[in-house]
């Protein structure tokens, strides 16, 4: 993830990427939504409330995103101005799955 304000990456040797990234790389942003260093072939959709591997695009999550997004749910979210899901407090809503897809679409 992001460096906290302040700190600097440490990098070490060997290692697949460095402790974190700057803010100021805006570079960076575009992998802020899939994990910076999660193996881009290994992206997770949800399907039937299950994530499944999707090898065919570059579309999809991390498997513990998916897992955290895809799990069934009696709670309803609607998508709020600032692009992201919120819990409804008047029970009028969809899943967070179908918020998350409908609201980052």
């Amino acid at each position: 993830g992001f460096c906290d304000p302040g700190a600097d990456p440490v990098y070490t040797p060997g290692a697949k990427c460095p402790s974190c990234w700057p803010p100021s790389n805006k570079a960076c942003d575009c992998f802020a939504a899939i994990g910076f260093c999660d193996d881009a072939t290994r992206l997770y959709q949800c399907s039937n409330n299950q994530c499944v591997q999707n090898n065919k695009t570059m579309i999809g999550v991390p498997l513990a995103t998916c897992e955290q997004d895809c799990l069934p749910s009696n709670d309803v979210y609607l998508c709020v101005g600032s692009g992201q899901c919120e819990p409804s407090i008047d029970g009028h809503g969809v899943t967070k799955q179908e918020c998350i897809h409908t609201c980052l679409a």
